[in-house]
């Protein structure tokens, strides 16, 4: 066994490490575009609202609410590419509106269309969420990062008030070590409040963003493609999402330690993952196939490009 391997079971600690460092940072940059991204969301919600209700009986109403919707649209586009920062599977998208019919044909069918609402729903509430859920992240973070710096700028304050911190001030540099070592214990606690409010973000995400399974928003023209999307079902569709996760990863070329490690679990749960990612696309046992390819053949012709 060389200095590098780790028998079946064990933790590669420093693989640990690193995914964890590697999630926390990608939470933190989530977080800091999810803050601008609700901004933006605010101001397009109510742009929406008033156009729709300012040019609802004018001859321009179709072009200029058609405008609107495609620029939801675009910024839900945005989203879900801001979401694959926190998670390896993109979130599904509901097809476009056909560009060919009149202005008014088309924002009939855009109104008729759940992904329009869908689109609105989330830029509404992004607005709101993303900015708390971002706010209390960087909060966490700028916490742990004043405390671990007071050691270099303690003194720079008035001597007589000293650097308040948790009612007690910092006036020594005895209390201001002190402060950087709480501050240091604090970091990794501010990583993972990031991690988790990312993930509590991309779920509320998905929970409206996704499609309802089995029932598609419009029919999509071309030749029907094999498998569960025969009968309307997209071929992911039974997949959970941890297992969704599982097939990313493994379309990343990862092994089985490797997604482990990324997920923060064990070896046997991803081995289970993968048994069930298999049984669910059908792809039984075969000495002429590999199983692990064509399930990831599976996910990027599902997978829009």
């Amino acid at each position: 066994m060389t200095s590098n391997s780790f028998p079946h079971g064990a933790v590669d600690t420093s693989g640990a490490v690193r995914a964890f460092v590697r999630r926390a940072a990608d939470a933190a940059g989530f977080h800091l575009l999810g803050i601008a991204s609700a901004v933006v969301a605010a101001a397009l919600w109510v742009t929406a609202l008033t156009a729709g209700l300012v040019l609802a009986i004018t001859v321009v109403a179709a072009p200029a609410i058609l405008a609107v919707i495609a620029v939801v649209r675009a910024f839900t586009r945005l989203e879900r590419r801001r979401a694959l920062m926190v998670i390896p599977v993109p979130i599904p998208e509901s097809p476009p509106v056909d560009r060919g019919q009149p202005a008014w044909a088309r924002l009939k069918a855009s109104l008729r269309d759940g992904g329009t609402w869908r689109d609105l729903a989330w830029t509404m509430l992004t607005s709101a969420l993303s900015l708390v859920l971002g706010v209390a992240a960087i909060a966490a973070w700028a916490a742990a990062a004043y405390l671990v710096s007071l050691p270099a700028w303690y003194w720079s304050t008035p001597a007589s008030s000293g650097v308040p911190s948790v009612g007690v001030a910092i006036d020594s540099l005895p209390r201001a070590l002190l402060a950087c070592l709480v501050g240091v214990l604090l970091v990794p606690i501010a990583a993972l409040i990031g991690i988790v409010l990312a993930r509590v973000d991309v779920a509320a995400m998905r929970a409206v963003l996704t499609p309802a399974q089995g029932a598609p928003d419009r029919a999509v023209s071309g030749s029907a493609p094999a498998g569960p999307a025969a009968s309307g079902e997209p071929p992911l569709a039974g997949l959970t999402p941890r297992e969704s996760e599982v097939l990313g990863l493994m379309a990343e070329g990862m092994s089985n330690a490797a997604i482990a490690s990324e997920l923060v679990i064990t070896e046997g749960a991803v081995e289970k993952h993968v048994a069930n990612i298999f049984g669910k696309l059908d792809l039984p046992p075969s000495s002429a196939e590999h199983r692990r390819v064509l399930a990831v053949r599976r996910y990027l012709d599902a997978t829009p490009q």
